[in-house]
């Protein structure tokens, strides 16, 4: 018989998953994963930059094996879907769960999973309030043309120098700042509270 998670199980899950303390500070990672991204002389891609400067910043595992995996989700799976940035941190949110929760059963994968869907769903929320949109076709406005000429205007338009490096820097930014401020679990309201009146 399957076991039906609960709403509670999923809130006691995404309060155990607290971010490990960073080991370098949100301006550093950010600093990193950019630099990353504009390397010279041939550049890294979004997606990557941002898994590899996660991994340094919460000490991850994999090796480099997520930087590999990140490369396919480029310019939004190189199609202009959601952003690299946000995708590569998928891939550091989902190692950061395996690192802190260590599921080791079907269940405990299965509350996890949802406790790194929230985490997605605050990121990409505040990304998508931020920037007006998580559509790389929408952000880089590159889409708008053939593949070829896409490629073309991104690097004669120096749409990773001038547009695209803000995304990654904001992404990694807001990930270790999360570990910043979330070391200890916040205090939880007792069940029954009633709601906050205001005015």
């Amino acid at each position: 018989m399957t076991r039906i998670i609960t709403p509670e199980e999923v809130d006691e899950a995404i309060q155990k998953m607290r971010f490990p303390k960073p080991k370098i500070s949100s301006d550093e990672a950010a600093k990193m994963a950019v630099d990353l991204f504009q390397e010279q002389p041939e550049p890294n891609h979004c997606a990557p930059s941002t898994i590899k400067a996660l991994q340094v910043a919460y000490d991850l595992p994999g090796g480099e094996l997520p930087f590999w995996i990140a490369t396919g989700f480029r310019g939004g799976l190189c199609l202009g879907e959601v952003c690299g940035a946000i995708s590569g941190a998928v891939i550091a949110l989902g190692l950061i769960a395996y690192k802190v929760l260590e599921p080791r059963t079907d269940y405990e994968e299965k509350i996890a999973c949802q406790a790194i869907a929230s985490y997605i769903r605050d990121l990409a929320f505040t990304f998508n309030y931020k920037f007006g949109s998580v559509r790389c076709s929408v952000l880089t406005r590159a889409f708008e043309r053939t593949p070829e000429e896409s490629e073309i205007y991104f690097r004669t338009r120096f749409i990773k120098y001038h547009v695209c490096g803000q995304y990654v820097d904001f992404v990694v930014r807001t990930l270790v700042h999360w570990g910043e401020i979330s070391i200890e679990p916040p205090p939880r309201v007792p069940p029954g509270t009633p709601p906050l009146k205001l005015g």
